[in-house]
């Protein structure tokens, strides 16, 4: 159910940047990244409790230089968001990335947990 539920929370959070970027008003653009702002501090806050408890002791801080290693990786992704925003717009930009987030997400939330499954035989 935890992992449901982390995936359920970072959908909650990608449907918001997906309203902020095709809402036309600021004061309305508001809501939505107050929003996004408690989900994305959820989703930092479930990854890493999610990684400490599953993972064994032998495995822990490894499992932690994982999550130090993407958070790297994702100031190459920034670089591409910067890239694409300028041809086609940053309200585009921000809506493709959101949709895309949010259908794995989805995904992510719909798909049975097999390891889970493989572990625990009953």
């Amino acid at each position: 159910m935890t992992v449901a539920a982390f995936a359920l929370g970072a959908l909650l959070q990608r449907l918001a940047w997906a309203t902020f970027a095709v809402s036309p008003l600021f004061s309305l653009s508001i809501l939505p990244l107050f929003v996004a702002g408690i989900g994305q501090a959820g989703f930092h806050t479930m990854r890493n409790v999610i990684l400490l408890t599953t993972a064994s002791n032998a495995m822990r801080g490894r499992a932690m230089s994982g999550v130090a290693l993407r958070q790297g990786i994702g100031l190459p992704a920034e670089l591409l968001t910067g890239s694409l925003g300028e041809p086609v717009g940053p309200r585009f930009t921000v809506a493709l990335q959101a949709s895309i987030a949010a259908l794995s997400s989805l995904l992510a939330a719909l798909t049975p947990d097999r390891r889970r499954a493989r572990r625990d035989p009953s």
